[in-house]
């Protein structure tokens, strides 16, 4: 279907490598969910969206790879720590502090 100008994609959203990283890791704590870095992006970016739009409207995303293939790099804590990001504290990931990253922008 196309959107309300004409061209097939309405509308597309940056997510950062840290908004990425805090979703990740707030679905495993919170949703029991172990995702790859792109699921994160997408259900950062769901979220988001979300977030405009008027109450009772539905977002949907695909949860499109699992965090055991990212083992090495997304989910190692010295690797995403020397590309200069914060690894999350379990103890006080929140929804609220999910929001905060992803309105703040990581």
């Amino acid at each position: 279907r196309r959107g309300g100008s004409g061209s097939i994609i309405d509308d597309a959203l940056s997510i950062t490598d840290q908004q990425a990283v805090v979703t990740a890791h707030y679905l495993l704590r919170h949703e029991g969910l172990f995702v790859g870095s792109s699921t994160a992006m997408n259900v950062a970016g769901a979220i988001m969206t979300a977030i405009s739009m008027p109450p009772g409207s539905n977002v949907v995303t695909v949860a499109c790879d699992g965090g055991m293939r990212h083992t090495s790099r997304f989910w190692n804590r010295d690797f995403v720590e020397g590309r200069g990001l914060v690894w999350p504290d379990e103890g006080t990931l929140t929804g609220e502090v999910l929001l905060e990253c992803l309105i703040d922008g990581g």
